[in-house]
Parts: C-alpha cells; sequence; structure tokens
C-alpha cells in the first residue's frame, strides 16, 4: 500500500522548511492527503502551507494535522515554530529490524479511513522520502534508513501503538537486503 499523500507542506515561518508526511491524519481523519492550497497546522502548533514544494529537507515527529484559514490566521494563534524539526540526511541510512504480531494484524480493524488488518511503520529510506511500509502479515522484516516511529494500526480509526516493534540499529546500510541476519 503506497502513501496516500504526495503534496509538500511549507512552513509558514520558515519557508525553506518543506516536509512531506506520507500518512498524515487531518481533522482527526487517519490516512488523508493534504490540499494544494490549504493551511495547516499540527499538534505542536506549528504551521503549514500545502503546495508543491521541493526539495523536502525535514521530516515531522508528529503525524496529527488540522485544517487553518490561512498562514497569517494559524501563526496569531499558535507559536510554534519550524527550529523543531528533524533535518533529513541521506548519510542516516541504517538497519531497522521490523517485528509485526498476529495480534496487532487482527486488532486493526473497523476503519472508514484507516487500512484494516495492516500495521505501519514510517521511516525515511536513504533518498531522504519519508514512506510508510504496510504489513498485512505477521512476521521480522528490515528496513533501511531512518526510523521515525514505532508501528501503530488504526482501530476504529483510532492510531494505536501496539505490540509490534521496529528497531534502528546502529549498522549502516545501503539496501534492506545489508541488514538481514545470517
Amino acid at each position: 500500500m503506497s502513501c496516500p499523500n504526495i503534496i509538500a507542506l511549507r512552513c509558514c515561518s520558515d519557508p525553506l522548511v518543506i516536509i512531506k508526511p506520507c500518512s498524515p491524519t487531518i481533522d482527526g481523519k487517519p490516512w488523508q492527503s493534504f490540499i494544494i492550497g490549504e493551511t495547516y497546522s499540527d499538534s505542536n502548533g506549528v504551521c503549514w502551507e500545502a503546495g508543491d514544494f521541493t526539495p523536502v529537507n525535514y521530516y515531522n515527529s508528529v503525524n496529527d494535522y488540522y485544517i487553518e484559514i490561512s498562514c497569517s490566521d494559524c501563526q496569531s494563534k499558535y507559536s510554534g515554530d519550524c527550529s523543531i524539526l528533524n533535518p533529513i540526511s541521506g548519510e542516516s541510512c541504517y538497519c531497522i529490524n521490523v517485528v509485526i504480531t498476529d495480534e496487532d494484524i487482527s486488532n486493526a480493524n473497523g476503519n472508514m479511513y484507516g487500512p484494516d488488518s495492516t500495521v505501519i511503520v514510517n521511516y525515511i529510506i536513504c533518498d531522504d522520502s519519508e514512506v510508510s511500509m504496510t504489513y498485512t502479515h505477521a512476521g521480522t522484516y528490515y528496513l533501511c534508513g531512518t526510523l521515525i516511529d514505532p508501528p501503530y494500526y488504526f482501530a476504529n480509526d483510532s492510531q494505536t501503538v501496539g505490540s509490534s516493534s521496529a528497531t534502528q540499529t546502529l549498522n549502516n546500510c545501503l539496501t534492506a537486503e545489508d541488514c538481514f541476519i545470517s
């Protein structure tokens, strides 16, 4: 399952900061896409403008966004600052060990917006793109990149962190094949 969002966000207070969340929750609805020209705030109080912006050079540690009227209106309500974000660096490619449990696959249900029977891991691949890897079967998997947050699923459209896990090691990699345990 690919990312539902392909629209970038530019920080209202610093237009050089650009992110592209893969699977944002917008106004409480998970697995959505941004709309070009709209303004959003995130759960840290940072204001964003949606558009076709490049290059994507930061990632956000939060995934909850809210529709706002405009950048100026948003900034008058919130004091969030883009400096709290994490820069993306192609030099940060590490092995990530992912363990998906049957329990999480089973609990991921009752969704209108989010995917059923699916556990999601957000990470940054080595070319600096944020992606959401989706899993529909329990097991151990390997990724190469930078882990953003722990595996989660949607139950009744509520994002939930369950018993699945993802651990970023200190082992550098170029591809996921570099991470297989022999």
